[in-house]
Formats: structure tokens, C-alpha cells, sequence
């Protein structure tokens, strides 16, 4: 009863999922749309269904297909049958109480309130439901959730050399193919008809799929041409399930959220970057926009969006587990494709504010900064200009600073660069952002060693500051300092004192002795004076510089920190390590903290801290 789907041409076997299913069982199997959950089950009564006494498969997309397959089912078990409920009834319980071999497949349960009263159960017998949704209501006695995953990359492999076989030299890059799809066995089987039909190389296929301005619909076989007794493209049978979630409550949430989604990183978004304040306001706008509510922010709180989160999860559109969203690169792409021009712009735009928010608020601090890098990285490759136009996204140069910060300054001066070559699209070399990017390309080449490469630049910049700013601009005096701190790095130190003397003097009289640009000043300074011999000069300077930064930043500003840190360590260097590891003790707390263990100004901390107990140690011997 009913007609079970005929196995797919290249049915790539996952052995182990159905293994241990014994009678009396539900296997619920879960997961996104297209990772074959249908032909799974399929697979299983072709398998197993010869030795059955009714094998019944049910397009259960609604509960009227439910009750009328099972009234079928009765009439051909049972005999003639009166109503349909009637014989729905008359059905399950034949199946809670036969001796006979049985086998049922739910398939494509939309949602959990269609199998109210029509679970079937018995000890003869196993279920099989295939859905999309993973609500708590799918659980119960003897049922099992198991979650469906997308191919893995030797299986995506081995599935398209199949489905390629009798066209060999189409597989030129196989490999490349399974990546760009992301394992999705629905869309590795429809991308390998529209190859086969267009006689199309891996490769070309792979140029075809990177260019932004073709939609995912232009990858794929017309309807009528579609495999597998395909009803739908991959991006149709996402787009109905997003409509079905933007439906659930709270009503409105989903499809902005995942808007919002489609531009991060698709394996590793923190919940946290969705209920910032950034992100709140802005889908509070835009169900407003939509739905005519939500008007204010209180209307989007922060539980809303958690529950707009689930709602997604349920629907298989995502996976969220332990605070970390994870979305198919697939089901962004459909997302962003069904944006118009100004909705793309400003999803770009609000995500770059939300992770910044949340960056600077100390969200990342038990993340891979990596993770973080990756959002950035994201983002650039979905701005059209959002995030450079107008200026340089303030997430753009912080995710710079934050890799040099973790122990990669070749990495963060190639990244400035880059971001250079990008925002030079703009009129003029004397673009503000232009001039900033430079600098921190060259401050992050200068700590990378290539210190004639960085005072190349810096004097350039002092140069073009003063034509295009003057004298007294902020970044002329920054531009300044650099220039002479890399002089002094690179042998040039009575130079580079006597110029840093000049910059802070002019700090001083220019911003007032506690602006952030004189405690930069004083920093650099006292380090020359270090460095040149004049240790008491130093370590008087440090001890000032960490007590004002202090007063002025905060206890976890990471420029106090850095000034705590550098006290200690000319304590330390001068015969004072007893008074030096309390204040370490102190930071090292303070960074494991807020950076983590396994940050590298967490990690130089502990090494300080154990070379000063030596010190100490060394001192009473």
C-alpha cells in the first residue's frame, strides 16, 4: 500500500543507521531537506520488506494522507471497511495486536500534530518517520530520533563518480564539486544531472557555482528534467520550509533571523551575536516592516529570538546546539538569493554591527579567535560596498588587529593589505580609511621583522598625513610614533628617543596628558628608555602609565592590562621580582578570564610569571 520511491541511480549505502532496529520500534529520521532521509527508508523495505505480511508506505505531508493511506491499508488487510477514521482505527489496532511481520514508513511528517492517535505500534512490527521538524512531541515510548547528516567527503566523492560514470571525463574535479555542495546529497545528485545534461566539467561546473551573479536555480535541472523522481529543486524544497517556519511561533522571526545567518560563517555563528542590541533593533524593524508588529525592541526580546533559533532547529534550517548556530552553505545561499537589492545591503550592514557588538563587548572571549576571523572573512565576501563605501566597517580593521593580537602579524599585515587593495577602489590615496589601513599594515609588517618595509610606509604616512591632514592631526602624531618606535627597533635608538620625546610633547600639549595617543607616547617611550639603559627612567614611567590607564580604561581594558604587564616586567628586570608577581598573578587571572588559557598574551603571561618566581627564588639562594 502505497508506492515506495524507486531507488535513486547512484543510492550511496550508509550502513549502520537502520542496523539495530528491532520490532516494537519508531525510527525517527530527522534532518535537513535533501540529505535523503526518504531514500533511507526506502532502502530499508526493499531491504527487509519481502518478509513482511503488509508493508505500507504513507505520504504523510498531511493528516488527511495519513487517514486515507491506512483506510486503504485496512481494506486490503482487513477487508471492507465503513468511514475512514473508522477504518484508520481498525487498522492500528490490527498492528498493536498481529503476530504477523509488519513494516510502516511515515514519510515527510510536516508536523507531529498529524500523527495525534495514529502512531502505529505493536510488537510485530517497525516504524519509520522521515521528517524535517525534531520537536520534543516526535519522542516516545520505543521511538528513536536520529538525526541524518549530509555525506561525508569520501561518500560525496564516491557518489558522484557514480552518478558520473558513463561520462568519465566530466569528473575532472570530483573532489571540488563534493566541497563547493557541502556533502547535501540532493543537491550532489541534481548538480550531477545538470552536468550530465549541459555535458559540463567538474570544473566548469565549479567556475559556474562561484560566480555571484548566478542563483542556485541556475545550477540545477529544470523541474521536468530533475533525478531521482525529484519533485523539487534544492531551493524550492528549502524556500517551503522556511515558509512553514516563518509560520511557528513566534511568528515572523525565522526568515530574518536566518537573513541575518545567511552572511556568517555558516559553521560556527554563536548564538550571542543574535541578541545584541544590533541585531535586536534591526529584526525588530524588520518584522515590523513585515507583519505590521514588533515595533519597539522590547517586542524582539531575547527570548524571542532564542525561540525563533529553536524554531529553525526544529525545521531542520539549522542546528543549534551548546550556544553555537550551524547552517548548510546551501540554505544560505537560497536565503540571500531571495533577498532584494536594499534587503541584501542592509542584512550586510546590520550583521557587520551585530558582530562588532558583540566582539567589543567580550563575546568572543571563550571562541577560537578563528571562528571569529571566519565571520569577518564571510562578510567580505558578500559585501557589494556595504562594509567600505562610506568607510571601512570598524569590524573589518578589528579582526586585523585581533590576529596580529593572537601571535600572526605577517598574517594581520597581508590581511591589511588586502583590505587596502579593496577600499583603494575609492577615489584618492588620501582616502581617511586608506591612510588608517596603511598604518596598520605597516605597524603589524614592523612586529612581523620587516622593519625597512614598515618605516618605508611610516614615512610615507607621516608625509601624506601633513599634506592632506596637517601638523596637528591625530593620526599625523600617530603616524609619528610609529615611525620612530620602528627607527629604534631598528638600531636608530637615540633617534628614535629624541623624535618620541617631540610626538609626546606634542600629544601632551595637542590632547591633554590622559588622551589615548599620549599614553601610547609615553608607552613607547619608556620601553626606548629601557632598551637604552635608563631602567629607573623606565620603570618610573611604566608605574605611572599603568596606574592613569587604570584610573582612565578600567581594571579589563587590554591597554591596562598591557601596562600592568609591562611594569611587572621591568620590576622584574631591575631587581624586584618579589614586587613583580603579585601584579602577574593578577593579569594572569585577568587574562585567562577575559581571553581565555590559550591566548598568546595569556600564554606569555603564565611564561613571565613562572620566570619571575625563578628570578625570586634565584634572589634568596
Amino acid at each position: 500500500m502505497g508506492v515506495v520511491p524507486a531507488p535513486a541511480a547512484s543510492f550511496e549505502d550508509r550502513g549502520g543507521i537502520l542496523d539495530d532496529f528491532q520490532l516494537g520500534e519508531t525510527f525517527v529520521l530527522t534532518g535537513l531537506g535533501g540529505v535523503g532521509k526518504t531514500q533511507l527508508a526506502a532502502d530499508f523495505i526493499r531491504n527487509q520488506g519481502t518478509a513482511a505480511a503488509a508493508v505500507i508506505w504513507v505520504t504523510a505531508s498531511s493528516r488527511d494522507l495519513v487517514l486515507a493511506t491506512y483506510a486503504e491499508a485496512a481494506r486490503a488487510v482487513l477487508g471492507p471497511q465503513d468511514s475512514v477514521e473508522q477504518a484508520a482505527d481498525r487498522l492500528l489496532t490490527w498492528l498493536a495486536n498481529t503476530e504477523d511481520l509488519w513494516l510502516i514508513v511515515l514519510d515527510d511528517v510536516r508536523t507531529p500534530a498529524d500523527l495525534r492517535g495514529l502512531w502505529p505500534q505493536g510488537p510485530a512490527g517497525r516504524t519509520i518517520v522521515t521528517t524535517r521538524r525534531r520537536d520534543a512531541a516526535l519522542a516516545g515510548h520505543r521511538r528513536r530520533i536520529v538525526d541524518i547528516d549530509v555525506f561525508s567527503a569520501e561518500q560525496s566523492a564516491r557518489y558522484l563518480r557514480s552518478a558520473l560514470r558513463e561520462q568519465h571525463p566530466l569528473g575532472d574535479d570530483i573532489d571540488g564539486v563534493a566541497t563547493d555542495l557541502q556533502g547535501l546529497p540532493l543537491a550532489l545528485a541534481q548538480a550531477a544531472a545538470f552536468m550530465l545534461d549541459r555535458q559540463l566539467r567538474c570544473s566548469e561546473y565549479r567556475h559556474r557555482f562561484a560566480d555571484r551573479r548566478r542563483r542556485l536555480s541556475d545550477l540545477l535541472p529544470e523541474p521536468e528534467a530533475l533525478p531521482d523522481q525529484h519533485h523539487d529543486t534544492v531551493a524550492t524544497t528549502w524556500s517551503l520550509s522556511m515558509d512553514a517556519a516563518n509560520q511557528l511561533t513566534p511568528v515572523g522571526v525565522a526568515r530574518p533571523l536566518m537573513e541575518l545567518l545567511s552572511v556568517l560563517e555558516p559553521d560556527g555563528i554563536s548564538a550571542g551575536l543574535m541578541t545584541g542590541d544590533a541585531a535586536r533593533n534591526w529584526l525588530s524593524c524588520a518584522i515590523w516592516s513585515a507583519t505590521g508588529s514588533a515595533s519597539d525592541i522590547d517586542a524582539v526580546g531575547i527570548d524571542t529570538i532564542r525561540d525563533g533559533l529553536r524554531t529553525l532547529h526544529r525545521l531542520s534550517l539549522l542546528r543549534h546546539e551548546a550556544d553555537v548556530v550551524r547552517v548548510h552553505a546551501l540554505v544560505q545561499r537560497v536565503t540571500r538569493e531571495g533577498l532584494d537589492a536594499a534587503r541584501r545591503s542592509s542584512v550586510v550592514s546590520k550583521a557587520a554591527d551585530a558582530l562588532l557588538e558583540y566582539w567589543l563587548l567580550g563575546g568572543h572571549a571563550g571562541e577560537p579567535a578563528l571562528t571569529m576571523r571566519a565571520n569577518v572573512d564571510a562578510l567580505r565576501r558578500h559585501d557589494r560596498g556595504e562594509l567600505t563605501a562610506s568607510g571601512v566597517h570598524k569590524v573589518l580593521i578589528l579582526a586585523g588587529i585581533r590576529q596580529g593580537e593572537a601571535g600572526d602579524p605577517l598574517g594581520a599585515a597581508e590581511y591589511f593589505d588586502d583590505l587596502l587593495a579593496t577600499s583603494m577602489q575609492h577615489p584618492g590615496p588620501d582616502y581617511p580609511d586608506v591612510l588608517e589601513l596603511r598604518g596598520h599594515g605597516a605597524r603589524w609588517r614592523a612586529n612581523a621583522g620587516d622593519l625597512a618595509r614598515a618605516i618605508s610606509i611610516h614615512e610615507d604616512l607621516v608625509n601624506d598625513f601633513e599634506r592632506s591632514k596637517g601638523p596637528d592631526n591625530a593620526g599625523t602624531i600617530v603616524a609619528r610614533a610609529n615611525l620612530a618606535a620602528c627607527r629604534a627597533r631598528a638600531g636608530a635608538l637615540t633617534d628614535g628617543i629624541r623624535e618620541m620625546e617631540r610626538v609626546l610633547a606634542d600629544c601632551e600639549q595637542l590632547f591633554g596628558p590622559r588622551n589615548i595617543h599620549a599614553f601610547d607616547a609615553r608607552s613607547l617611550l619608556a620601553g626606548m628608555y629601557g632598551e637604552a639603559g635608563a631602567g629607573e627612567a623606565a620603570l618610573t614611567m611604566f608605574a605611572q602609565l599603568a596606574a592613569d590607564r587604570l584610573d582612565a580604561l578600567g581594571p579589563d581594558h587590554p591597554d591596562t592590562l598591557a601596562a600592568q604587564g609591562s611594569h611587572a616586567c621591568w620590576l622584574a628586570e631591575y631587581g624586584a621580582p618579589g614586587e613583580a608577581i603579585p601584579i602577574l598573578q593578577c593579569l594572569l587571572d585577568a587574562r585567562t578570564r577575559l581571553l581565555g588559557p590559550d591566548h598568546p598574551d595569556t600564554l606569555a603571561t603564565r611564561a613571565n610569571l613562572a620566570n619571575t618566581l625563578a628570578k625570586s627564588e634565584r634572589a634568596f639562594e
